[in-house]
């Protein structure tokens, strides 16, 4: 929860689904209830909405060894900069009222929404634009639509994605387009390419209406899909060029891309949920943590089986490229050196968590209880 020291906000019970009694929990995501940006989705098959209000319910998903994702509805406290929050935002105590998991009372527990089912254990799931993505040791990655009614969790019918693999996917995350770093390919003989002079103004003439620049970025491009825009009309002048390459970054385009990886491979799917890429990797993924970082453009993978010698690369990066004015992509597997007191004793230097912080910084814990943070920047090399 917010504040000077860090404390429980909610809890919630993960039971083995029909039966009553625990299940081991493996992943878990939980959906941002501010938003300052909304990311939704915008892709052919998968629908828009709009952005929930300030304060809005959210959710919370695990996945666990009974096969099942799960899901619950959060409530969080009332905005902290509302006139009346001295009235509706504390308790008679002063103390601010805490989350509240919807259904949950103090006689009994939340029941979860069970939103997808798979055939084995399901490592890894991840939340965004109120679609959740389940990586399962069965092959598949599955995809449901999320939403709330009332005090109420709708989920849409469960679709695998159109990647699989026989020994099992280990992880799968959602990457915001806007925010996968483009890079310029170099003309032959030196100098790269470079955009025109956006200084010209543009204008679309249709039966004798005119619709003019400012009027078509804020109410007619953010409504064309990425296809129209970098395949007809960035090719209308070099003036649209400019401006339809920003649009494709600009901070309210909502469209996602998906990585998922096995033991030996990664993947990455576009916003339409078709596989664009494949890298092989160099190491094991197999129980490896992963996190996106929006500043580093990469997915983060923390191995577990990279017994000494590998050690010291434990910890990778698969960093995510575009080329500029294109959907071309291209993965890149990176080690990350690090050097610590028990980097070379096994399991001891298995790591067992990993988080991000703002600036790059990325913390790891290892099974011998040391946590460690690590400054990261990336460096875009010439193409």
């Amino acid at each position: 929860d917010e504040g000077p020291e860090l404390r429980a906000a909610a809890s919630v019970r993960n039971m083995f689904h029909g039966e009553g009694r625990g299940i081991s929990t493996w992943g878990i995501a939980l959906a941002a209830h501010d938003f300052e940006h909304h990311d939704g989705a915008t892709s052919s098959c998968l629908p828009q909405r709009p952005a929930p209000p300030h304060g809005s319910t959210g959710v919370v998903a695990v996945s666990a060894n009974d096969q099942r994702v799960k899901a619950w509805l959060v409530e969080p406290p009332p905005a902290s900069d509302t006139a009346v929050e001295n009235q509706i935002g504390h308790d008679r105590r002063g103390a601010r009222r805490p989350w509240r998991i919807v259904g949950a009372s103090l006689e009994r527990a939340a029941e979860p929404k069970v939103v997808i089912q798979h055939h084995q254990n399901i490592p890894c799931v991840d939340l965004a634009a109120g679609r959740l993505i389940s990586s399962c040791l069965d092959g598949t990655v599955q995809v449901a639509e999320l939403r709330s009614s009332g005090d109420s969790l709708v989920a849409g019918e469960a679709r695998r994605l159109g990647v699989e693999c026989d020994s099992g996917m280990w992880g799968a995350c959602w990457i915001p387009l806007r925010t996968v770093r483009t890079a310029t390919r170099a003309r032959p003989g030196g100098g790269g390419a470079t955009m025109c002079s956006r200084g010209r103004r543009i204008q679309w003439v249709a039966n004798e209406a005119t619709l003019p620049e400012e009027i078509l970025l804020t109410s007619v491009w953010p409504l064309l899909d990425l296809r129209t825009l970098l395949c007809r009309v960035q090719l209308l002048s070099s003036a649209h060029a400019g401006l339809a390459t920003d649009e494709v970054v600009a901070a309210h385009r909502e469209e996602h891309l998906a990585l998922c990886f096995s033991e030996t491979a990664a993947w990455l799917l576009d916003d339409r949920a078709r596989p664009v890429c494949k890298l092989q990797l160099p190491f094991s993924a197999t129980f490896s943590h992963l996190v996106y970082s929006k500043e580093l453009s990469a997915v983060l993978l923390a191995t577990k089986m990279c017994p000494p010698p590998a050690a010291a690369g434990s910890l990778w990066a698969i960093s995510l490229l575009r080329r500029r004015s294109s959907l071309r992509y291209r993965l890149e597997a990176h080690a990350i050196p690090y050097a610590l007191p028990d980097s070379d004793r096994y399991p001891a230097s298995a790591f067992v968590g990993m988080a991000l912080a703002p600036g790059g910084r990325v913390f790891t814990l290892l099974a011998s209880r040391r946590l460690a943070c690590h400054q990261l920047a990336a460096r875009l090399a010439a193409a």
